[in-house]
């Protein structure tokens, strides 16, 4: 079920600041009903249609949380209708011998589940009902689960947008997150004559380069720092950004050419701010260090620099 889309970073951003402070950030978040209670549709009996929300990349063997909603529509929780009080099951494969099979009542009209997979790649999501007297119409969708390091830092994705994470390997890892499209994204070597002047990221593969299919969306991009690389104060860190497109540097002026790229460091986001910019710099667990960043259309590359 698809949030309002003005809500959604607030959404994402609360979620990933109420989940900092266990740091290694296991997923949540929560189904919003519609306001309105209303019944399901009436045929050769009551039929409803299920709905899943859940993130779309989840980190393997951390427990993420799905809900599964009765709907009138696939949009709005039946929450009036008998049928709307139903056992849900949900099927996750691959799983751990075949389908992994939770089940849950709803309450509200909405079954939450507790999930966690062991294997990374694409696994797709099933939920069914039955009740006498009922007829649920199926949902299903697909997560892509990412291995991840114990020790390296990694901010969660928002239930129901478009979103990817990837890390280094050696370092950094990032969420990124859009109302639409497809991502990918990779990690790669610092190259000194296409950065902003300065050391270079902290991690050596650090430079995070990303595309977004299709372009004309803006996106949210959260880059995260294992510990280790943390070696200065969070504030001190400057986001080195390479774009096609101008924008203004931090300081005020016009970014550079470089490199064939317009490349310089983002000033903080201003109230209304269309970005390119920097949304924030905060600290997790064991001082690991998270830089937030609203980025217009548009598919650069970007660093936390030294």
């Amino acid at each position: 079920m698809k949030r309002n889309p003005r809500h959604r970073l607030l959404a994402a951003l609360l979620t990933f600041f109420a989940l900092i402070v266990g740091a290694m950030l296991p997923i949540g978040g929560v189904i919003s009903a519609a306001s309105a209670a209303t019944n399901c549709p009436n045929g050769e009996g009551t039929f409803c249609f299920l709905a899943i929300s859940a993130p779309e990349s989840v980190v393997t063997g951390q427990v993420f949380t799905v809900h599964v909603a009765v709907t009138t529509d696939g949009t709005t929780v039946a929450k009036s209708d008998p049928c709307s009080r139903v056992a849900v099951t949900l099927s996750v494969s691959p799983g751990t011998e075949g389908p992994d099979i939770y089940m849950s009542n709803t309450s509200g009209g909405i079954a939450t589940f507790n999930v966690v997979v062991t294997s990374s790649g694409f696994h797709s999501l099933d939920a069914t009902a039955s009740k006498t007297g009922c007829y649920y119409v199926p949902d299903s969708t697909t997560f892509e689960a990412v291995d991840v390091a114990a020790d390296q830092p990694i901010a969660p994705c928002p239930d129901d947008v478009s979103c990817k994470q990837v890390t280094s390997g050696s370092g950094s890892a990032a969420t990124l997150f859009a109302d639409s499209g497809i991502f990918t994204a990779s990690f790669g070597m610092f190259n000194p004559a296409l950065g902003c002047g300065d050391a270079g990221p902290a991690d050596p593969n650090g430079v995070l380069t990303f595309n977004l299919t299709p372009p004309a969306v803006s996106k949210t991009v959260i880059i995260a720092l294992r510990p280790d690389r943390v070696t200065k104060g969070i504030g001190l860190y400057n986001i080195c950004w390479r774009s096609a497109f101008a924008f203004t540097q931090l300081g005020g002026t016009s970014a550079p050419f470089v490199g064939g790229m317009f490349t310089g460091f983002l000033p903080s986001c201003k109230k209304d701010d269309a970005g390119p910019c920097v949304l924030f710099k905060t600290s997790g667990q064991h001082n690991s260090a998270f830089f937030g960043i609203l980025a217009p259309p548009g598919d650069p590359q970007a660093y936390p620099g030294e």
